[in-house]
């Protein structure tokens, strides 16, 4: 019988044995992951951490250059300086005046004395258009005149027919 116990009590310690084994496995790997979760908790903190740090100090810093730009003084208004217009003061220069035939066809005649009288050296001025002007150089036919005239530097060109009004002006 001793036998019998001593070989109970052999399998049981063993059995006590295998269990505290498995029992100190289960705890070395529960050890494990409670390792392998700090680590990965460790390393989880960091990262939020340093993206953190990165994103306030990018915030930060537009932040501050906004402010800066906002408390810097303007740029200074930017001058243009234009010339001055030209003078007003310009009368008008008769360089040329011809009554005729408004087709084309047929005799004109020198009006520039004519209009002369009447505009040289003004503003502006209304000229009538008659025979007066040079007498009629194309009976029956319908007749215009062409004035050429200078406003200092500009020369102006105007037309009008027989019986109505050339208006000159230098404004």
């Amino acid at each position: 019988m001793n036998k019998k116990i001593l070989l109970l009590l052999g399998v049981a310690t063993l059995g006590l044995a295998l269990n505290s084994a498995a029992q100190d496995r289960e705890r070395e790997r529960e050890r494990e992951r409670e390792r392998e979760n700090a680590a990965y908790r460790e390393g989880y903190d960091k990262g939020f951490k340093e993206g953190y740090d990165k994103a306030y100090k990018e915030a930060f810093d537009a932040g501050y250059r906004k402010a800066q730009a906002e408390l810097a003084p303007p740029p200074p208004p930017v001058v243009v300086v234009q010339p001055p217009p030209p003078p007003r003061s310009f009368v008008i220069d008769i360089t040329n005046a011809s009554y005729g035939p408004s087709d084309g066809g047929g005799p004109r005649c020198d009006a520039i004395r004519y209009v002369r009288k009447t505009a040289q050296g003004r503003r502006n001025a209304t000229v009538d258009i008659t025979n007066d002007m040079c007498g009629d150089p194309a009976q029956g036919k319908r007749k215009s005149v062409e004035i050429t005239y200078r406003c200092g530097p500009v020369v102006k060109t105007t037309t009008a027919y027989e019986h109505r009004s050339a208006y000159l002006e230098c404004e």
